[in-house]
């Protein structure tokens, strides 16, 4: 199955980020350690990198059953896909494991999915999406201005500030 071939594709970088982050010495050993004990757990407990989570994610676009729930597996799958391109894990768009579920996505009216499939394009390349990524990211609209706050995109201290201008401009 591709998205098992993948997926498994995933585990060096993972272990890679672990080991540095955590400065984990002797490095190959706990890099071992790690994929021998840790990995294994993962997708029991975080369901991101899990290959049948992302079949019923697309299942339930493709029957027209999506639930809040599946709105935000999706866009967290489209960010997925980003990382597992980037990170060279297909090498075109047509391996991605989320091509089809891109497919159904790409017209939902859902902020978190606006923003990944923009990411997820500029990332594939369309350089002209940056502009629509700028848009989001400057939108006055709460439903963007929340995600990238709590994403750390946009700096909450620097907003109030351009408001507080804003309101002695009127003044």
């Amino acid at each position: 199955m591709k998205s098992s071939r993948i997926a498994s594709k995933i585990h060096a970088p993972v272990l890679d980020v672990l080991c540095g982050l955590l400065n984990l010495t002797p490095r190959v050993q706990w890099w071992e350690a790690l994929r021998l004990r840790g990995l294994p757990q993962v997708t029991t407990r975080i369901t991101f990198t899990d290959p049948y989570v992302w079949q019923r994610t697309e299942a339930a676009f493709a029957q027209q059953l999506a639930e809040e729930s599946d709105y935000l597996y999706a866009a967290s799958q489209l960010l997925l896909d980003v990382w597992l391109w980037i990170t060279g894990c297909h090498s075109s768009v047509n391996e991605s494991p989320f091509l089809i579920l891109a497919k159904l996505t790409r017209q939902i009216d859902f902020p978190p999915s606006h923003i990944a499939h923009c990411i997820r394009d500029i990332a594939y390349g369309d350089k002209p999406r940056v502009k629509d990524l700028e848009a989001m990211i400057h939108s006055k609209d709460p439903a963007y201005r929340t995600i990238f706050v709590e994403a750390c995109w946009v700096d909450i201290e620097e907003l109030q500030v351009k408001k507080q201008r804003e309101k002695k401009r009127r003044r």
